[in-house]
């Protein structure tokens, strides 16, 4: 005999469904949700005559890139259905990832498709958020689905934050946008849409949205703390907007603590150190990543070059490369000059460890959670000169006694792939968005 569980918030009779035919269509089977979250679907009377709480089961069976629901049926047994055949133009919780525009190489963004992706692979409804029909991030191996929308960026040419010359130019800018076109499809606000918002983009994306439940992702804390001030000097407190916020870090979470926000989750993301595999034979070259320094970067590449004690080993710069040459070009470098500022957790650094390069220069703060003396050679930030004498000094010991700085970097190729790998990101999103999900 089949047991019968609580009945659900609200029961909806089935008015030509029967029985028998509710049984031949799925047996009945308990359901792992609390059913203190269960939510009728109001919305509109299912096909297969059930009331859905409206929770998403991603862990349960169904088609790729389909959004699972539990059904409670007029019996208060529980059905698991693909909501797209048993809810035929029913409306879906989303969540919308607003991004930037930028196509060329960013962590952050990858970070931001790389959600994505794993949230539809795991049955959630899930895209970007661009603000342009043209835009996507062209060196990502993932296709998730793409939307955009004119809102964020006509929000901030009202509040002015490009400037006067920017707010002046944007009608024109905008017809321009809309005349060109693009692939991408508009965004139509949805009742249960939920906008997920990079830290950097919370004063016009408040304003944009009025109506939005909002969520807040950070992958820079240093970013997230001038938006907030930015915010606060027009009235607008994300803290009072926002349901919650992920955090990418122990700095992140730092952050959280310093503005007094509760609902915060940590998500450690991952730079795919599968794709930066380790190379035990290294070419005598040292590679570099300009992004955030490159008036330091030249000054470093010309000093080290007149001082002339690199024994033989060739300097180049990595700036706007495919993923694929960047990993090329780490598994050869014997060293790298690490050069983050102001990071949350510093990819470049992270991938050059993984492919087995001995690492040389600044933290950035936020990679101290893996950048440390055991696994490199950190040099206190901005100190140029500190960094120049600590590289040459690590050249002329790997040419002398390379034992030591073979075991570092063998440390930490294995450190960055046991904390920062894709297994351990998506376990720790799903776990955080099962939770955000039955809220």
């Amino acid at each position: 005999m089949q047991k019968q569980l609580p009945r659900p918030i609200l029961r909806i009779p089935a008015r030509n469904a029967s029985k028998k035919r509710l049984r031949r269509k799925s047996a009945p089977i308990a359901c792992p949700v609390h059913r203190g979250f269960l939510r009728p679907w109001a919305a509109r009377r299912p096909a297969c005559g059930a009331v859905c709480c409206g929770i998403h089961i991603p862990s349960l069976p169904g088609k790729p890139g389909c959004a699972v629901k539990c059904c409670v049926d007029t019996r208060g047994f529980l059905q698991h259905v693909s909501w797209k055949s048993c809810f035929p133009g029913a409306m879906v919780r989303r969540y919308l990832f607003l991004c930037p525009d930028t196509q060329t190489a960013s962590g952050g963004i990858a970070v931001i498709y790389d959600t994505v992706a794993a949230l539809c692979r795991a049955g959630y409804d899930a895209a970007i958020l661009h603000n342009s029909p043209a835009a996507g991030y062209l060196d990502h191996p993932d296709k998730p689905p793409l939307c955009y929308t004119y809102d964020y960026y006509i929000a901030r040419q009202k509040q002015g934050l490009d400037g006067r010359r920017a707010r002046f130019m944007s009608p024109f800018i905008l017809m321009g946008e809309k005349l060109r076109g693009g692939p991408l499809k508009p965004w139509r606000l949805g009742v249960e849409d939920i906008l997920v918002i990079p830290e950097f983009m919370i004063t016009a994306a408040m304003t944009a949205f009025p109506q939005s439940r909002l969520g807040v992702f950070v992958q820079n804390p240093f970013a997230f703390q001038e938006a907030h001030v930015e915010a606060m000097e027009r009235g607008l407190d994300i803290r009072e907007r926002a349901d919650w916020f992920l955090g990418v870090s122990q700095i992140c979470l730092d952050q959280f603590e310093l503005l007094n926000i509760q609902t915060g989750h940590h998500l450690p993301v991952s730079m795919k150190p599968e794709d930066f595999p380790f190379r035990e034979e290294k070419e005598r070259l040292i590679t570099y990543m300009p992004r955030k320094r490159s008036a330091e970067a030249r000054q470093i590449v010309d000093t080290l070059e007149r001082r002339g004690k690199l024994k033989g080993y060739r300097i180049q710069e990595l700036d706007n490369m495919p993923r694929l040459d960047v990993s090329d070009y780490l598994q050869r470098s014997q060293f790298f000059i690490s050069l983050l500022r102001m990071e949350s957790i510093g990819f470049p650094a992270a991938e050059a460890m993984a492919a087995g390069c001995i690492v040389v220069g600044y933290t950035g703060l936020g990679g101290r959670e893996y950048f440390t003396p055991e696994t490199g050679v950190p040099v206190t930030e901005d100190d140029t000169l500190g960094l120049v004498h600590a590289l040459e000094a690590a050249v002329a010991e790997y040419a002398a006694a390379p034992a030591r700085l073979d075991a570092i970097r063998h440390h930490a190729s294995a450190v960055v792939n046991a904390n920062y790998n894709s297994d351990t990101f998506e376990t720790a999103l799903l776990k955080i968005w099962r939770e955000l999900d039955a809220a």
